[in-house]
């Protein structure tokens, strides 16, 4: 079954089973295009795959991939969100 939340009106949190999917929007510098295998510990599971994003100016991560290590409750999906995405940009160095 898959169960979609929006974060903030604007960004979709995706749970399919043990992946999640996350939209979003963070600066980076690489300049690369397409998705990159990482592993990135969370309190919720390792994010394992970055899609990076390129337009004429910028690279952006603008998506993530993780593997839950537990079931994440309607009540924890803002804080999931919220935690996961900090600990992409430490890892990408943009804290």
């Amino acid at each position: 079954m898959i169960r979609r939340y929006y974060i903030d009106g604007m960004y979709l949190f995706s749970i399919i089973d043990n992946l999640a999917y996350l939209d979003i929007n963070l600066d980076s510098n690489k300049d690369v295009e397409g998705w990159e295998d990482v592993e990135i510990p969370t309190g919720y599971g390792k994010v394992v795959k970055l899609l990076y994003c390129r337009s004429r100016l910028f690279t952006r991560v603008c998506g993530a991939v993780v593997k839950l290590d537990r079931a994440v409750s309607e009540d924890e999906v803002n804080n999931a969100y919220t935690e996961i995405v900090q600990e992409i940009r430490k890892a990408i160095g943009k804290p």
